[in-house]
């Protein structure tokens, strides 16, 4: 049998369970309010956990509305993203306008 942790917030409409001996996170789920003040539940599952430099990562992630599959995505490869100097990072920030500076 597996043991979770689950984490809460105040009102119960959302949590994590997290694995107890891996520290993974297993699934997420959230109430939602729909059309007509109708309540559905999103659950997100995550599973087939590899390790990748010294990290676990899903090789599957399911979506679920009221316990039906709706979506599912399968990692195929994972990367570690080139290094960014902070030169570079520095001139791309002050390159790029502000949200105010764009005109609509």
């Amino acid at each position: 049998d597996d043991i979770f942790y689950r984490i809460v917030n105040f009102d119960q409409t959302r949590f994590a369970l997290i694995d107890k001996e891996k520290w993974n996170m297993h699934s997420l789920r959230q109430t939602i309010t729909g059309e007509g003040n109708t309540e559905n539940i999103l659950e997100i599952e995550f599973k087939n956990f590899q390790v990748y430099k010294d990290q676990d990562y899903p090789q599957i992630t399911e979506y679920f509305i009221n316990k039906h599959l709706f979506k599912r995505v399968k990692l195929v490869r994972l990367e570690t993203p080139a290094t960014l100097s902070v030169e570079h990072l520095k001139h791309w920030i002050e390159n790029t306008p502000s949200p105010q500076d764009v005109k609509k």
